[in-house]
């Protein structure tokens, strides 16, 4: 990996790991909940369950990433 590359990753590392990123995760998750409990039409509900999946794949996506700079930086 570039040292480019490993700086970038880093970051996401960073971010993943700062506390707050938590509280925003959670923060976002709750909005996304609320507003499939509030959303009238089974497809509004149906699109908010898949943003909220879609929010899954990417937290695990990031920390997959954060994963290879902890195993690098070992």
């Amino acid at each position: 990996m570039t040292d480019e590359e490993y700086q970038k990753k880093k970051l996401i590392k960073n971010i993943l790991d700062n506390p707050l990123f938590e509280v925003v995760l959670r923060d976002a998750r709750v909005e996304i909940g609320l507003l499939m409990l509030e959303a009238s039409e089974e497809t509004k509900r149906a699109e908010f369950y898949s943003l909220n999946k879609a929010l899954d794949r990417l937290v695990g996506h990031l920390t997959a990433i954060a994963n290879e700079v902890r195993a690098e930086d070992g």
